[in-house]
């Protein structure tokens, strides 16, 4: 697995399942997001070589991460699952990428998000929150994120993608929101099992 344990790197492709490798815990009220520095192309150790385009969800990533996309009515959820919970976020957020577009998507810039709570279904909630954010106030599309770091009340990380092309990616849901309707945080010996409704 290339030594991503410590590395918490997570790719993409719009399938259900994946591969993938985490660790960490977190724990809604203060969030942020950094962009202190500016876009870049990521290179090197920052971002490992998936490909020019990176597919939600893409198994080419050798270890377990996986999601699944639910119907609500007239909303849509994603359920994750992690072997802890930094994977279960991990995969959380490549479910909510997979809302937003089909796969296809260059991971040519990169956005510091950090987020702060109170609980773990608030920090979930708020970074999915932020991701939205970012994805609307850019105008950007993304297929891979990275847990950096996680605590009982804070959680820090990475997405990356590309500028949205409307000629070029398949645009799916425009997701305004991540709500607390039947939100879910599960985490115990058996690993990490998380579920968010958005709104659309």
């Amino acid at each position: 697995a290339n030594g991503r344990a410590d590395y918490l790197a997570a790719s993409c492709a719009y399938q259900y399942s994946a591969q993938g490798e985490a660790s960490g815990r977190f724990g809604g009220a203060t969030c942020k997001v950094d962009y202190s520095e500016p876009c870049r192309e990521t290179r090197g150790r920052s971002a490992p070589n998936f490909g020019s385009e990176d597919r939600i969800g893409d198994s080419s990533n050798d270890m377990r991460r996986k999601f699944k996309e639910i119907d609500y009515g007239g909303d849509i959820g994603i359920e994750a699952w992690g072997e802890n919970t930094a994977r279960a976020l991990e995969n959380a957020t490549l479910g909510l990428f997979s809302l937003m577009v089909r796969g296809g998507v260059s991971s040519k810039v990169e956005r510091e998000i950090a987020v702060q709570a109170a609980s773990a279904e608030d920090l979930l909630i708020d970074w999915l929150s932020e991701v939205i954010t970012t994805a609307a106030s850019r105008g950007e599309v993304y297929c891979q994120t990275q847990i950096r770091s996680t605590g009982p009340a804070a959680v820090r990380g990475v997405i990356r993608g590309e500028p949205v092309e409307s000629g070029r990616h398949d645009l799916r849901f425009d997701v305004k929101a991540a709500t607390y309707h039947d939100v879910l945080f599960e985490s115990g010996e058996d690993g990490c099992h998380v579920r968010v409704i958005f709104d659309l």
